[in-house]
């Protein structure tokens, strides 16, 4: 198959959502917890307003260090609802919000890794959930939620425009807190539904390249 054959297999593909998402563009708005604009670790102490996770029915998220928890890194730190890690036992909801337009949903991938003090899990948009921290001995009580980081990853329940990925951490007492850290997303450019006219180009494109093959 030659360059031009290979250049308007992908051009149609890209434009229809048949590429895998490998072609596609990443997911804008997806942010580590405690990091800034350019996804590295917010600089001062316990009590910094992380501008791209809310609390839900709270407000902000503020960055919080405990010694027992998981090192922060460049990368990310630690969030809770008050600089020193209050949380009144119970459960919050930290949510990040980013935007899918422009981006086909069902080649969409999202991945990271997440800790919390002290059970949770992660979901989209209401929907789809992952990466659980379980408790132990069948109560929200596990040291190792917050001491290392387990993977979640989502490949649907995904919409077209804005997205909201809750991190649902239940605690048992004070302190509380999440983190978020790797996370990525990528999807293929374009309607998630081919419209009519799209059929249409692909139509006129295999066309073409039936032209081209037997050209060559």
């Amino acid at each position: 198959m030659n360059r031009i054959v290979k250049q308007m297999i992908l051009g149609i593909g890209l434009n229809i959502g048949l590429i895998p998402a490998g072609f596609g563009a990443v997911i804008p708005g997806l942010f580590n917890t405690g990091t800034d604009s350019s996804n590295l670790a917010l600089v001062g102490g316990a009590g910094t307003v992380d501008g791209h996770y809310t609390i839900v029915g709270v407000g902000s998220a503020v960055t919080y260090v405990h010694p027992g928890y998981l090192p922060d890194d460049a990368n990310s730190r630690w969030l809770s609802e008050s600089s020193t890690g209050s949380f009144n036992a119970g459960t919050r909801t930290f949510r990040l919000t980013f935007n899918m337009t422009g981006l086909n949903i069902n080649t969409a991938l999202l991945t990271g890794n997440w800790g919390g003090d002290n059970c949770g899990v992660v979901q989209l948009n209401g929907g789809p959930t992952s990466g659980t921290l379980p408790g132990t001995g069948g109560t929200c009580v596990d040291p190792l939620a917050y001491t290392v980081l387990t993977a979640f990853s989502f490949n649907s329940g995904f919409l077209s425009g804005v997205n909201n990925l809750d991190f649902i951490v239940t605690d048992t007492s004070a302190p509380g807190a999440v983190r978020v850290a790797g996370i990525s997303g990528q999807a293929s450019l374009g309607n998630a539904t081919p419209e009519p006219a799209t059929l249409m180009l692909l139509g006129a494109g295999l066309a073409c390249i039936g032209i081209v093959r037997r050209k060559s």
